[in-house]
């Protein structure tokens, strides 16, 4: 991996901005940097530093950031959305609550590690470590166990006892052995007690049951938390409130005095109640004409299952949107963004029920062509000014093609059209055979396209390269 980092030791530009970066309270702001080169240059200025956060806007992005710096640091994790509630029985959730303790615990073990979030993880209050730490339960071979003792600390660490375990957040005692499946392991613990000493340890495979390792201790670490008023992760409270932010199942146990009561509640159901329509941190509300940019959808709760999409433009003149939420600038003006979002309960019913999320977008000329915009790719080498979208008395110079009565003749591989007040139209040739995938840009990455869990496939269209031929 040195080798990687070596290209970029040797440039003066990145000996300062590491040396400015690595000064105490240091803060560099880069930009310019293509998407391929901004993991490799963090990696680049974060060498020899034990722990690195790097923050983004979005899970998603989030997630395809974790995926591919992964080539660069193997110790890295992805720290997901905040879920309040640290347990839950189904599938929905339970991964990002997996995923958050385990950044818990890389932080704890005091191994180096790279933190991939968002900017609202980073910004809402987190449970404090010294709970967490202080409330781990560690057992070794030969100690002392106390069956009743350890499965209230179990529950009000948020674990729920069932008969079998079968996923993690789950623990179930018979015949003098323990099983507990960790939220930070793959595979669940077996303790075997012989009276109150333990006689051993060792991991099993949750669906066959039979054993994988043998161990000489076991660390089971919390899978639950209150929150205040303020919505801050605290370890309990009086007044017995808890924020619920998916669809979960979990524990709560009561105490007064020397008498405590337990009760399991299910929050059940996927449906979504909320859309929310928004763009990257990158991109603001406002294209140009020719212009495309792919708008973010967030639903609430945010496990919620949505298996049908609509997406809509109040003017399909002015700006189209296509089923993958890629909205395309077609001429100056301002729309209004929807989306449909299917209600999963009404799946069952004769008409779906959706749940709508807008956004209004307006439309510049930022480029010289009021049909293309900035850029514009065609297999013709003689295009009018009406099919170019532009007008011959705003013109003040072309190259790599020719002016003529009507139009332009394009005589090179590039040619460039430059107006009066400085606004530029592109062109760039192809071949009349060409063929594109429609907004292939929002989908390829060195990596390959991330699917976010429970996303809805893409709706790829197969287009002609040339952009005015039919």
């Amino acid at each position: 991996m040195r080798a990687l980092q070596e290209p970029l030791y040797e440039l003066a530009e990145f000996d300062r901005i590491a040396k400015e970066f690595r000064k105490p309270g240091g803060n560099v702001t880069l930009t310019g940097c293509v998407e391929s080169q901004k993991l490799h240059i963090i990696n680049g200025l974060s060498d020899g530093f034990k722990n690195k956060i790097i923050i983004t806007y979005s899970d998603l992005r989030a997630k395809q950031l974790y995926e591919e710096y992964r080539f660069y640091d193997r110790n890295v994790l992805f720290f997901p959305a905040k879920d309040l509630i640290f347990f839950q029985a189904d599938i929905h959730g339970n991964q990002l609550t997996r995923e958050r303790v385990k950044c818990f615990k890389r932080i704890l073990s005091g191994k180096p590690v790279t933190v991939i979030t968002t900017l609202d993880s980073f910004m809402t209050p987190q449970i404090p470590l010294d709970y967490m730490k202080e409330n781990v339960i560690h057992i070794a071979v030969h100690d002392s166990l106390d069956e009743r003792q350890i499965a209230g600390k179990l529950v009000t660490l948020g674990y729920e006892k069932t008969y079998q375990v079968e996923e993690p957040g789950q623990f179930s005692i018979r015949g003098g052995i323990l099983d507990v499946y960790d939220l930070t392991e793959e595979n669940p613990y077996r303790i075997e007690l012989w009276g109150d000493e333990v006689d051993s340890i060792r991991s099993f495979d949750a669906e066959s049951q039979r054993s994988i390792e043998n161990l000489e201790w076991a660390s089971i670490y919390p899978a639950a938390a209150f929150v205040d008023e303020n919505g801050k992760e605290i370890e309990s409270n009086t007044t017995g409130k808890m924020l619920v932010s998916s669809y979960c199942k979990f524990t709560v146990r009561a105490q007064a005095e020397t008498v405590s009561r337990i009760i399991t509640v299910s929050v059940m159901g996927y449906d979504v109640e909320r859309v929310t329509l928004g763009v990257s941190e990158e991109e603001d509300a406002t294209l140009g004409v020719g212009e495309s940019m792919r708008l973010l959808a967030t639903y609430t709760p945010i496990d919620s299952i949505v298996n049908t999409t609509i997406w809509s433009s109040s003017d399909e003149s002015m700006i189209s949107v296509d089923q993958n939420g890629v909205v395309t600038a077609l001429k100056e003006g301002r729309a209004t963004i929807s989306l449909l979002a299917s209600v999963y309960s009404s799946e069952k019913k004769d008409e779906l029920d959706f749940v709508e999320g807008t956004i209004d977008l307006t439309v510049e000329q930022k480029g010289a062509s009021s049909i293309f915009g900035e850029k514009v790719v065609t297999s013709r080498t003689s295009l009018t000014f009406a099919e170019l979208g532009v007008v011959k008395e705003e013109i003040a110079s072309v190259e790599g093609g020719l002016l003529t009565e009507d139009g332009i003749t394009v005589n090179a591989d590039i040619a460039q059209i430059t107006t009066k007040d400085g606004r530029r139209l592109t062109l760039t040739k192809c071949a009349q055979s060409d063929i594109a995938i429609r907004n292939t840009r929002f989908y390829s990455s060195e990596s390959g396209y991330v699917l976010a869990v429970g996303e809805n496939v893409l709706d790829l269209d197969l287009v002609w390269a040339d952009m005015l031929q039919d």
